[in-house]
């Protein structure tokens, strides 16, 4: 079971469906807290500063450049807030597309054999595009994350940053462990000949 506050797209429709109570929200972000923080100590600092609000002119070339190193803090303060929401905001977005969960309830069929699991449905706009059926397709028990990466993208459900396939580049360092080590055990065999 899923938290039911997590801020998911799924919990989203249950809260529209009724089935979620309403998400509370904060009466304040922990965002809001840092830049108030912030926006506080600078203050302080500028008035520890300046002292009894001294005019530019009169300043000192010390308290000038502590002013200056105080500006550029502040500068810096300011956009890395800003970077910050920037990645936060990008990182919220989902990368491709969205997954549901579907319960017990809403299998369309209630005895799917076991040789057609595992069973992937991909569909786009309504409409099933293709599927994987059964353990062979995935490898069975080999199946890796880069595997099925590298299979969705094939079909072009997805894009990946992956130059190869990697089953192959497996079978290959695999078939090459297998050439070493049969060489090794043969020259092992030599010298006791």
């Amino acid at each position: 079971m899923q938290d039911p506050n997590e801020d998911t797209e799924w919990n989203d429709i249950l809260r529209s469906r009724g089935i979620l109570p309403p998400k509370k929200e904060p009466a304040i972000t922990e965002a809001e807290i840092t830049q108030m923080i912030d926006a506080a100590a600078e203050k302080k600092q500028a008035e520890e500063i300046r002292g009894t609000a001294k005019p530019l002119e009169d300043m000192t070339i010390d308290e000038l450049d502590a002013m200056e190193d105080i500006e550029d803090e502040r500068a810096l303060n300011k956009y890395r807030t800003q970077r910050m929401a920037e990645i936060m905001s990008a990182q919220a977005k989902p990368s491709f597309g969205s997954l549901l969960e579907i319960t017990a309830h809403e299998y369309v069929t209630q005895n799917y054999p076991d040789k057609n699991l595992p069973t992937l449905f991909v569909y786009l706009e309504g409409e099933l595009k293709f599927q994987f059926v059964g353990a062979h397709l995935f490898d069975g028990m080999n199946l890796r994350v880069q595997d099925l990466e590298w299979m969705l993208a094939e079909r072009g459900a997805i894009i990946t940053e992956l130059e190869s396939d990697p089953r192959k580049d497996r079978e290959i360092r695999d078939a090459m462990k297998i050439g070493i080590s049969t060489a090794n055990r043969d020259s092992s065999d030599d010298e006791y000949d």
